[in-house]
């Protein structure tokens, strides 16, 4: 959660170095990530993952840093793999999604044929109409 790609993508943007950020692992690479995550504590990115921490591990934090990074870590790591509390979460808060690509894969020419490669993906799960759910959705306008 804590190196989600877009957060990556912020901590490089902020300094960190590549051997640091994908060479180094666990506790000791968020560690030396804390500097970097401190300066992107002002971009969208971050408050994006500042709600995903609140509303689904109950962690509010203004920063990630010396003070609280075990705690943050200790959280993460206790629902690591737990298949039931995400199928949970999805049931409880998940209206609709918009699938990541990843960029190195590939993808057909025409977009008829991604447009059917996606809607086995996007239609997988549907959420009863008139559920509210908040969080980073609330960006998106309401449809």
């Amino acid at each position: 959660m804590l190196f989600y790609h877009y957060v990556v993508i912020e901590l490089r943007s902020a300094g960190m170095p590549e051997e640091k950020l994908f060479r180094l692992k666990g506790e000791e690479r968020l560690r030396e990530a804390l500097p970097y995550f401190n300066r992107i504590r002002n971009t969208s990115t971050f408050w994006c993952l500042r709600q995903i921490l609140s509303e689904l591990y109950g962690i509010d934090v203004n920063s990630i840093d010396y003070g609280n990074y075990r705690e943050v870590m200790e959280e993460l790591e206790s629902t690591k793999g737990d298949q039931g509390r995400a199928l949970k979460i999805l049931k409880l808060n998940v209206d609709r999604f918009l699938p990541t690509l990843t960029l190195w894969k590939k993808y057909p020419a025409s977009t008829e044929t991604f447009s059917e490669e996606l809607s086995g993906l996007t239609n997988w799960y549907r959420r009863s109409p008139g559920k509210s759910s908040g969080g980073c959705r609330g960006s998106l306008g309401s449809q």
